[in-house]
């Protein structure tokens, strides 16, 4: 398993993505998607919670096609994130 995914399923209780829903339109997820890319070099430093999304494959695709799509995704995650913070009261 991927260090960035294990990010994100560790930070929301999951044990694989299969558990998790696209958390642009619901549908199940099939991936964790960098919504900043990591680049060629591969970047570690893009494996934080506020840069990862679950997503099915065709929000997927939509989110390498589409930079307007992509921002939703940063602003759907950034909202998931807020909320996650909230109730866990550190905020």
């Amino acid at each position: 398993m991927q260090s960035y995914t294990k990010t994100y399923l560790t930070a929301y209780g999951l044990r694989d993505v299969s558990e998790c829903f696209c958390d642009m339109c619901g549908d199940m997820g099939t991936s964790i998607h960098h919504i900043d890319s990591k680049g060629l070099g591969s970047s570690k430093y893009k494996d934080f919670l506020e840069n990862l999304i679950c997503v099915c494959l065709s929000c997927h695709t939509k989110a390498h096609n589409s930079g307007e799509f992509n921002r939703l995704c940063k602003i759907k995650i950034l909202e998931k994130v807020l909320d996650k913070v909230k109730r866990e009261d550190k905020f």
